[in-house]
């Protein structure tokens, strides 16, 4: 039977992949730092209520460590987002992304040695499976020549040590806190963050960019990926940071499944190794 926490990472699996791939229509229209910025409003619009409900019943308490952790997470999420982008604008997708997305690497690490997680001879197996299915699954092996001389492989390291620590820094405050509760004081932390970042580098909206099927998007978009988050939040209340983070970043397989699907695109044979050595990891993990 597969344990609470990697039901939870599939689920949060799902979200992120779907989301991603759903995020990337507005970008290819509006850019990515406009379609940041409509997203974390919405983000923040769609969260209000639930966080009313929360304060009316008396949840929202939280303590001052506890708060300052929620928001050092959140500062180095979007911080990291900011050199992914920026590996993106001066170096190459196919170096990038794969190290970018190895970020479960950082915080498994760091899970295992700060909070004393322990994981048997067959999870350690199924998470190298995964997190190698990753890097084989975000890029195109054959396009990668000469790494040292890629430009953005600081920004991709950078953004892959912001990741996980953020990741792995919500461990702190995940057994202590309401799944719930902790999920509306990363959001309400978390999208300003994103919106000043958005702001600060130009990501002005006006009303000419959107039209009703991006509206629509902007709206469906962000209550995926913070379904996802919310998984995230509750897999690591439930279990180990360990083998939640991997699974949940397992994400770029299920976009490039979706854009195989719809933009026809095609994989390479390095992304088929992947996607099985994925499929290989998160069965070994389940059983």
């Amino acid at each position: 039977m597969i344990s609470t926490g990697v039901g939870a990472g599939l689920l949060v699996m799902l979200c992120w992949g779907c989301s991603d791939f759903m995020l990337s229509i507005p970008i290819r229209k509006i850019g990515t730092l406009k379609s940041m910025l409509a997203r974390n409003i919405m983000t923040i619009i769609l969260t209000i209520p639930v966080a009313v409900y929360l304060f009316s019943a008396d949840r929202m308490s939280v303590t001052l460590p506890g708060f300052f952790i929620i928001l050092t997470s959140s500062f180095l999420f979007t911080l990291a987002y900011y050199f992914f982008m920026r590996g993106f604008e001066i170096g190459s997708l196919s170096v990038v992304s794969p190290i970018g997305g190895a970020y479960s690497a950082v915080t498994v690490f760091l899970a295992l040695v700060f909070l004393g997680e322990s994981l048997s001879a067959m999870k350690l197996i199924a998470i190298v499976l995964m997190i190698s299915g990753i890097l084989f699954t975000s890029t195109d092996i054959a396009k990668i020549k000469n790494i040292r001389s890629q430009k953005g492989i600081k920004e991709a390291l950078l953004a892959m040590i912001g990741f996980g620590v953020s990741m792995f820094i919500l461990g702190f405050v995940s057994k202590q806190m309401d799944s719930l509760t902790l999920f509306v004081y990363v959001t309400f932390t978390q999208a300003p963050f994103f919106i000043m970042l958005s702001l600060l580098k130009g990501g002005t909206l006006s009303r000419r960019d959107l039209n009703f099927k991006l509206s629509l998007i902007l709206v469906i978009q962000p209550i995926i990926v913070n379904f996802g988050w919310f998984f995230y939040i509750y897999g690591i209340s439930q279990d180990l940071v360990s083998v939640v983070t991997p699974i949940s970043s397992l994400l770029p397989g299920v976009t490039v499944i979706l854009a195989l699907i719809f933009y026809k695109e095609k994989l390479v044979n390095n992304q088929k190794l992947g996607i099985l050595g994925i499929l290989a990891g998160v069965y070994l993990i389940s059983i």
